[in-house]
């Protein structure tokens, strides 16, 4: 009997440690309009990178894991008031970066940092990798170019092969 109720109770610990981690890691928990700064990053840890708007408000990013699929990007009003959490990475990606005269900066405030960054001699044309989950939840790469003044000259999406799979 005493074994039972050691197990449901560890089973139920498994279970809160489970779903406080989801929260953590998406800041799912966290009530727009409500939430404070402090809640936020006592709920998802310290951001990446925070980026100040001419308002006064601040967006802050936190990628999931080297390499890894999400990025949520928390917008703060000036009051330091959470206003959304959105995941940034997929391939509606291509329409945030889809109007003229994108900058390194812009992409940045959008997406966030690239797990991988180089630079093509020839073509004098930097690029910036991120890697996502497509709509059919394959996975996928998200590769901008840029021009040597920092515009972004193309938006790639390319699906990645998973190990085994035929490159046919």
């Amino acid at each position: 009997m005493r074994l039972l109720s050691l197990t449901r109770v560890v089973v139920a610990l498994c279970f809160a440690a489970w779903f406080g981690g989801c929260a953590s890691y998406s800041g799912s928990s966290l009530k727009p309009g409500l939430a404070t700064a402090d809640e936020v990053r006592q709920t998802m840890g310290a951001p990446r990178n925070v980026y100040r708007e001419a308002d006064g408000s601040e967006i802050w990013e936190y990628p999931r894991g080297p390499m890894g699929f999400h990025t949520y990007m928390a917008h703060l009003d000036k009051n330091r008031v959470l206003k959304s959490i959105e995941q940034v990475l997929g391939e509606h990606s291509l329409t945030l970066l889809g109007s003229d005269k994108i900058t390194r900066e812009d992409v940045l405030r959008r997406i966030g940092s690239p797990w991988r960054t180089g630079y093509f001699e020839q073509r004098k044309e930097e690029f910036w990798d991120y890697r996502f989950r497509d709509l059919w939840g394959y996975p996928s790469g998200l590769h901008v170019i840029f021009n040597e003044a920092g515009i972004v000259t193309q938006v790639l999406i390319l699906r990645e092969h998973e190990p085994g799979e035929s490159s046919n």
